[in-house]
């Protein structure tokens, strides 16, 4: 393509902020048409729009160098159906006609196209647009998001750069749609990290049979092609013919093979690779060892049909997607084939057939590297915790290295709007490379996995390291000046909240201050799904995190999601002081139904107040004298209604905003302590184990 400096055209759209300008505009007219509920809706309609855009764009560009060279160009499509055609057709037209020759000509025209030359053009225009829809319903509104497409010139440079970058963020956007179906997306850095890691050559065949919209296809395009140095035909040519996709459901299909078109040259060798089907369909006997580098991240929680599991050894048979597809790249790959893929926490500390698919991915592949990814990174598709494994095939495992990618600043974490960044993978390389032993990093020989039974769970030896390095005396000097300085802070706070002026509070009983929503987060228990749990300390000593688990290790039929800032007790030891609201941190996870939920009525006050409240003995007292009960099963058990009956002091409005935030910083400090107190019973915990790991480590090579 003749490609054209935007300084040589006067057009309105010509760089990145004015086409995701327009394509936010665009997005605002098709909220209006009632055809187009979701973005599951409208952004593929928006894609093959701007497919057809830029195929037009691409025509004529082409037809241009025919001239240039003073030969012929056959145009891919009839005059009637290029875009210019019909939209200067339809551009003026104020009836309903434009949508009957879109839904009757044009979308089965362009299914309908064949050709019987290799890489031919017409046969990935009619892969793309076999399954297309039009799903809108208003003329009008149809013709003013034709309008807007008009105005994108993909002959300017900048334009065929920038809508790489905005059709990723179109995809993005409709996976953030769909998250509750298990396709999560994986962020752009991660794949690129991986593609880095893994260091794919030219030449070597490249897998992802979970392809989804091909992120991390493009990404090792691109990634090639620099290495490649040249946009050199036959370079471009030998890159595409080496990428193969899988997809199982027909639209992230459809995304992409548009994907792969719109950052690449359109040719039939490139789409050709992109199956339609189900990568796990085949007897696991059947599978060739064929392919040089696997990278994916399959579906989380996925349940296959019986005749699927069938398909795999006895010990290996389950319904989890994940696990079946980790049985597959371990078959699919060469020998010397390497592989990275996303799994869920669970599948470092699980047993029956995900131990039996750890031993076999220990004895017969090299499971060099396991990437500790932090919590949010699938935010918010998902809050359970997701690791990188990166292996060989060929040899057994020897050891281990662990690297744990480090978190945002200031203890917080990654979600939807604090994603994760490519710069938080440049220390993450550096442990790569050096394989120093950090808080970070860390190194566990194979036979210390193999004689825990498989569990991967990660152990850190940095805390004996760290002691054997006499550091513990200038980390206790540290924590020592901290407590002390949070604990004048803290006795400043508790004057304010518990000796308070009295004119300043009134007395309210919890059923006027809090609604319960347990009904409303009830959700019956998928086999297939994994769920994250959590439980209450005593003593107000807040929530933790138990393990994940898979539903068919649930006994109970239902569970009960919490969400950020709900109030929750445990009703068998309300007693002891087991109350809590929820952190952000531990949205959507789960509880058992002896955990009551509530919300605060209307804004009257905080869920992080009332549970600061809870904290004091006087109330643990009031909660005693009610928690009786007729059995010696629920003689100390706290029912709703005894609860709701309780009374609390609120700070009156004048005085709400003050004290409220004088709660919350007496939270975080709490949570300070908290967090020094897990570092110590951690490395307690963790020094026998250490001392005998760095006893013999040097015999363990």
């Amino acid at each position: 393509m003749t490609i054209k400096k935007s300084s040589e055209i006067n057009k309105e759209i010509v760089n990145l902020q004015d086409l995701a300008r327009s394509i936010k505009k665009i997005k605002s007219i098709m909220r209006k048409d009632a055809g187009l509920s979701t973005d599951l809706e409208r952004i593929p309609l928006l894609s093959w729009l701007l497919f057809l855009k830029w195929l037009d764009n691409w025509e004529i560009e082409q037809s241009k160098k025919a001239v240039e060279r003073k030969s012929e160009y056959t145009s891919i499509l009839k005059e009637k159906y290029k875009w210019k055609d019909w939209f200067d057709s339809f551009k003026n037209s104020s009836d309903s006609s434009i949508l009957i020759f879109i839904n009757e000509e044009l979308l089965p025209y362009l299914a309908s196209l064949k050709s019987k030359q290799e890489e031919d053009p017409h046969d990935i225009i009619s892969l793309i647009f076999k399954e297309i829809r039009n799903p809108i319903e208003s003329s009008a509104l149809f013709r003013q998001i034709v309008l807007e497409i008009n105005k994108i010139d993909f002959t300017v440079l900048e334009q065929v750069h920038n809508l790489g970058y905005i059709y990723e963020t179109l995809l993005k956007g409709m996976r953030d749609a769909a998250g509750n179906s298990g396709e999560f997306y994986t962020p752009r850095p991660v794949i690129k990290f991986i593609v880095e890691q893994l260091n794919p050559e030219i030449g070597e065949s490249i897998l992802d049979p979970a392809v989804g919209t091909g992120g991390f296809l493009v990404e090792s395009m691109k990634y090639l092609t620099k290495k490649g140095e040249t946009s050199d035909l036959d370079v471009d040519k030998k890159i595409n013919s080496s990428l193969f996709g899988i997809e199982k459901k027909a639209l992230p299909y459809l995304l992409c093979l548009m994907n792969l078109i719109l950052h690449s040259k359109p040719n039939r060798t490139l789409l050709k690779a992109i199956t339609r089907g189900n990568a796990l369909i085949d007897p696991i006997d059947d599978i060739n060892e064929s392919i040089d580098i696997i990278m994916t991240n399959p579906p989380f929680g996925g349940e296959e049909e019986e005749y699927i599991v069938n398909n795999f050894p006895k010990k290996g048979r389950t319904a989890e997607t994940a696990i079946l597809f980790i049985q597959y790249i371990m078959k699919r790959l060469k020998p010397d084939g390497r592989c990275a893929l996303i799994v869920p926490n669970g599948f470092l500390f699980g047993d029956g057939a995900v131990r039996y698919v750890k031993e076999q991915l220990m004895k017969k592949f090299d499971l060099h590297h396991i990437v500790l990814l932090p919590e949010g990174v699938f935010a918010p598709y998902t809050t359970i915790p997701t690791n990188i494994l990166f292996f060989d095939k060929g040899k057994p495992t020897q050891e281990i290295h662990y690297i744990q990618a480090p978190s945002p600043d200031l203890g917080k974490k990654y979600s939807k709007t604090n994603t994760i960044s490519s710069k938080n993978f440049i220390e993450v390389r550096e442990l790569w490379n050096n394989r120093e032993v950090t808080n970070l990093s860390w190194i566990v020989p194979a036979e210390i996995v193999h004689n825990n039974s498989y569990d991967l769970s990660p152990q850190n030896p940095i805390h004996f390291t760290l002691l054997q390095k006499s550091n513990y005396k200038k980390t206790i000097n540290e924590v020592n000046t901290l407590i002390k300085d949070l604990t004048n802070h803290l006795e400043d706070l508790q004057q304010t909240i518990f000796t308070p002026n009295k004119e300043d509070w009134e007395i309210k009983r919890l059923k006027d201050l809090i609604i319960e929503v347990s009904i409303e987060r009830k959700e019956l228990v998928n086999p297939s799904k994994e769920y994250t749990f959590l439980g209450i300390s005593g003593e107000s000593k807040g929530p933790f995190l138990k393990k994940s688990i898979n539903g068919t290790e649930i006994k109970a039929n239902n569970v009960y999601r919490v969400e950020k800032n709900d109030l929750v007790y445990n009703r068998l030891f309300a007693w002891k002081g087991s109350f809590t609201y929820i952190p952000e941190k531990m949205n959507n996870c789960y509880v058992s139904n002896e955990f009551p939920i509530f919300k605060p009525k209307d804004d009257m006050i905080s869920s992080e107040f009332l549970s600061f409240y809870m904290s004091h003995p006087i109330f643990w007292a009031e909660v005693e004298n009610k928690s009786r009960g007729s059995t010696p099963g629920s003689r100390n058990r706290l029912h709703q209604k005894k609860f709701l009956e309780l009374t609390v002091p609120i700070p009156k409005q004048l005085k709400r905003k003050e004290i409220e935030h004088k709660v919350k910083e007496l939270l975080n400090l709490r949570n300070k302590f908290q967090e020094l107190r897990l570092i110590f019973n951690q490395v307690l915990d963790d020094l026998p184990k250490q001392m005998v790991l760095e006893v013999f480590k040097n015999n363990s090579k």
